[in-house]
């Protein structure tokens, strides 16, 4: 079942914020502090295709730990009533303004 973020953990982070809507706004979306950021467009969790889109600040009350994430690391995605677990793979470090990251993808 597909669904919209509500909040986002990742324990070996410290990462336990909650997850807000945001709206596609000239060719962007607004960086809220102290929580991730959903965006609008990008997909749902869960869901076959595409990449769910969650970003936020790196500040202490946000995503400042998440750079101590690694391959096999655990970030699990609550919504109503639903929870989905993803393990990190990879990551990169990208500008704030690099917003094809949220794009459609062939692969989830």
């Amino acid at each position: 079942m597909s669904f919209v973020p509500e909040r986002i953990v990742a324990e070996k982070a410290g990462i336990d914020i909650p997850v807000v809507y945001v709206p596609f706004k000239d060719g962007t979306w607004k960086v809220n502090p102290k929580v991730a950021n959903y965006a609008e467009g990008t997909s749902f969790v869960n869901e076959k295709d595409g990449n769910v889109g969650l970003f936020g600040h790196a500040l202490p009350n946000a995503f400042l730990n998440i750079k101590k994430l690694s391959a096999g690391d655990s970030v699990a995605i609550y919504g109503k009533n639903y929870k989905a677990l993803y393990e990190v793979v990879t990551s990169d470090k990208v500008l704030p303004n690099s917003v094809e990251v949220f794009f459609p993808e062939e692969e989830p």
